[in-house]
């Protein structure tokens, strides 16, 4: 098992105008517990692409997770072409002071396919390179309720990573599909 960076790109809107407070959890486990600043977009704004990390209140984590302990069958992909660990991982994300969506969800240490006929290629653990998104796995549960009405899982792959709204005093939980990490020794 290897360690894996995750990234959280916020968009947020602090009460004070400064910072909110943010704790995230994965599997009852707590990650972070900090102030994220006050972004110049709102919560669940359209930001611009490619992506500029400037726009952004960046929390970044460290998770555990399975290796690629060979080459991947390409039949092995989901439909976000990604290789999951097996099962998945409970998030949990509350804020006071503000209001604050995670408008994308990285993780770094990802191997993919390219080219014609399709070849795998694989990023040494020391490069940091290739982010790709976490996508969520199952319906968020706002203080433990559904709310389809900010959104509705599953979200279209077309439309790349869900944006999460978590308002000040809520926890938001929901499943995370976490890649495996592909750096292994052959």
């Amino acid at each position: 098992m290897s360690t894996k960076q995750i990234r959280l790109l916020c968009l947020v809107n602090a009460t004070d105008g400064i910072a909110a407070q943010l704790t995230v959890s994965i599997n009852g486990i707590q990650k972070f517990s900090g102030l994220v600043n006050q972004t110049a977009l709102a919560p669940g704004e359209v930001y611009d692409l490619p992506i500029n990390l400037a726009q952004f209140s960046v929390v970044t984590i460290d998770q555990d997770a399975d290796d690629i302990t060979s080459l991947p069958n390409f039949n092995d992909l989901n439909e976000y072409s990604q290789y999951w660990t097996s099962g998945t991982n409970e998030f949990s994300a509350t804020v006071t002071g503000g209001d604050v969506s995670i408008s994308l969800m990285q993780a770094d240490y990802n191997g993919f396919w390219y080219g014609t006929p399709l070849t795998w290629q694989q990023r040494p653990q020391s490069e940091h390179a290739d982010w790709t998104g976490i996508y969520c796995a199952s319906q968020p549960l706002w203080n433990g309720t559904a709310n389809p009405s900010i959104f509705t899982y599953p979200p279209d792959p077309a439309q790349g990573p869900c944006s999460i709204l978590v308002k000040g005093a809520q926890t938001v939980v929901y499943q995370i599909g976490l890649t495996k990490n592909n750096y292994y020794v052959a």
